[in-house]
């Protein structure tokens, strides 16, 4: 799964690609706003189990986005990786495999094999 999202993710990365995500992401004025607040307000009393993983380098994110999402997720465990940037999981693979497993771990009750 790792290596298909790797490969497909740049390979599928072509001009009409980037103009989508550019005009999606243009498409809203105010990220921050009543639909988005409404939303937070309604999630925010399931305080459900959530892991945060951003990349410290993100260029289109700030960092301080990561810790925002507490204001939605009041329990979330955040975790900023230094040598990622917007898409940490090709950045820094095992940086985002290895508290991804611990949270699932955790929060399925599931432990670890033994010698993985």
């Amino acid at each position: 799964m790792v290596s298909w999202c790797r490969c497909h993710l740049y390979d599928d990365m072509d001009g009409d690609t980037k103009r989508a995500i550019l005009a999606l992401y243009r498409a809203t004025d105010d990220p921050g706003g009543e639909p988005a607040r409404m939303l937070s307000a309604a999630l925010r009393p399931l305080d459900r189990p959530v892991l945060v993983v951003w990349g410290s380098n993100d260029p289109y994110i700030p960092v301080e986005q990561a810790e925002r999402q507490r204001e939605t997720f009041p329990s979330a465990r955040v975790v900023v990786l230094d040598r990622s940037g917007h898409w940490p999981f090709v950045d820094d693979l095992e940086g985002v495999a290895d508290p991804v497993l611990e949270f699932l771990r955790e929060v399925t009750g599931v432990p670890a094999r033994q010698g993985g």
